[in-house]
């Protein structure tokens, strides 16, 4: 049941369509798409005089990792059930894996304790191991349909375009998930009204003047790193403790910084936990820790962006670093069709790839393979076994293998194309582009090669990977 917000939304993106500030062709794309039917993956059942969503296999826990089914990577409907209960929430994305992983990633943030949120505070509660997520119904990304179209190939849009083509996908989502919250009336939804926005600011041709992408050739420009800042600026580093009494001691090794305490930890896994925001996934193992904490070596944190020195009551530092190796072995020649920079589990005859993986810790996690076991076979010489794809190598690129095979992924180059100013900036790494343009690293990985990335204050951008083997490494 369309609401009155549905309807203020419904008459401004009509307008939109016959307003000449929107290209000619986009609107004629969304007038000749809008509007269409999907078939749901579910069904509903009368028990009792009650309808019941009856929900089809293929759902994943809250907190699953690795790549995610195709149905999740597109725009549409899903359903978050909290396993062995009826209680659950619905909403709608255009990304619904994008979506899952901001839920995950919300209502385990340090900000949502005490939350009144029935969904995040039930979460936090119990686990989000403890909930399902299912797409359930299909829906219409109109930006995506009309990049997929060959016939709009040379189609230059401005960033208006993309605004409305963003606009009815949102609009054309909102009302089909209005109609699974007035039928489901779900516990785990605040309210049952899918929102929708009316839009006060697309009509400002202002903004089209100093947002319009121009139909020429874009300018390049290098990432030039700002000078050093003192520590407090690397991160909002509240939630790290300050107390030089304390087992382990994260220091700055920064020219004028040097010996500052960043952090301070009672175990190395309290450490570990927390080299990331609280909730969010560590970027270092309590094990790696140990090992720099024995080294005289700094360890390089990709979360703060420069090298820390880990100090550890009772430990001498000695020598550099060593972390326990894979076997080598000569990358055979047909591992040269294999794309840089990625882990990936090749079939035991060579002849297929069966995914491909950022890091040896994502291909263990995706593949179920035992972490020890992944990085002690890691090469060609000895194959895993997966219950997933069966048995199988994780090996790399031949000009890769060396990078991963030290524990250190190298830092492959991001070019940014801001579409609001025409300008392509070249990154040196995700971790940098995250940190400078506040786009968290998943969302920029997720846009690597494919689509546009909208920021939450509205800007646009497309994320490229260098593609030749002089930029790519």
């Amino acid at each position: 049941m369309p609401s009155e917000n549905h309807d203020q939304t419904l008459s401004v993106l009509n307008k939109a369509l016959n307003n000449d500030m929107f290209s000619v062709e986009v609107r004629k794309f969304i007038k000749a798409h809008r509007n269409q039917t999907y078939n749901t993956f579910c069904r509903f059942a009368n028990v009792n005089g009650t309808d019941h969503l009856v929900i089809s296999d293929g759902g994943l826990p809250l907190n699953s990792k690795g790549p995610l089914p195709a149905e999740f990577n597109k725009a549409g409907i899903y359903i978050i059930v909290e396993n062995g209960t009826s209680d659950a929430y619905i909403g709608s994305s255009i990304d619904i894996g994008t979506r899952m992983e901001s839920h995950l990633n919300k209502a385990m943030s340090s900000k949502m304790e005490g939350t009144n949120h029935l969904l995040y505070s039930r979460v936090r509660a119990i686990g989000a191991n403890n909930f399902t997520v299912t797409p359930i119904h299909p829906g219409s990304h109109f930006l995506s349909m009309l990049l997929d179209n060959e016939q709009f190939n040379s189609l230059v849009l401005t960033p208006k375009d993309y605004l409305l083509l963003d606009a009815f996908t949102k609009y054309e989502l909102a009302l089909t998930e209005q109609s699974y919250l007035d039928k489901m009336q779900s516990t785990l939804n605040g309210r049952h009204i899918a929102t929708t926005s009316s839009h006060p600011t697309l009509f400002d041709s202002t903004a089209v003047q100093s947002t319009m992408v121009q139909e020429e050739e874009p300018t390049y420009v290098d990432y030039v790193p700002a000078p050093d800042l003192p520590s407090t600026a690397l991160r909002n580093l509240s939630h790290w403790k300050v107390d030089p009494s304390l087992k382990i001691q994260i220091l700055d090794t920064r020219e004028g910084y040097k010996g500052n305490i960043l952090g301070s930890f009672d175990t190395g896994r309290e450490a570990a936990r927390l080299f990331a925001d609280p909730g969010a996934t560590s970027d270092i193992k309590h094990m790696i820790l140990y090992r720099y904490g024995r080294a005289e070596q700094y360890y390089y944190s990709p979360y703060l962006g420069i090298e820390v020195d880990v100090v550890i009551k009772g430990e001498t530092k000695a020598g550099p670093v060593e972390h326990p190796g894979a076997a080598s072995a000569e990358p055979l020649s047909n591992m040269t069709e294999l794309p840089l920079g990625k882990v990936c589990a090749v079939s035991t005859d060579y002849s297929k790839v069966l995914g491909t993986f950022g890091s040896v810790y994502a291909a263990y996690n995706a593949l179920d393979i035992s972490p020890n076991t992944a990085k002690r076979n890691f090469g060609l010489k000895r194959t895993c076994l997966s219950p997933k794809v069966g048995e199988c190598y994780l090996a790399a690129h031949p000009d890769s293998m060396p990078l991963f095979r030290k524990g250190v992924v190298a830092s492959l180059p991001v070019h940014v194309h801001d579409l609001q100013t025409n300008v392509i900036t070249r990154y040196p790494s995700v971790t940098v582009v995250e940190n400078i343009l506040n786009i968290h690293h998943d969302f920029v990985n997720k846009h690597l090669n494919k689509g546009i990335y909208k920021r939450a204050d509205g800007r646009l951008y497309k994320f490229i990977r260098p593609v030749s083997k002089a930029n790519a490494l």
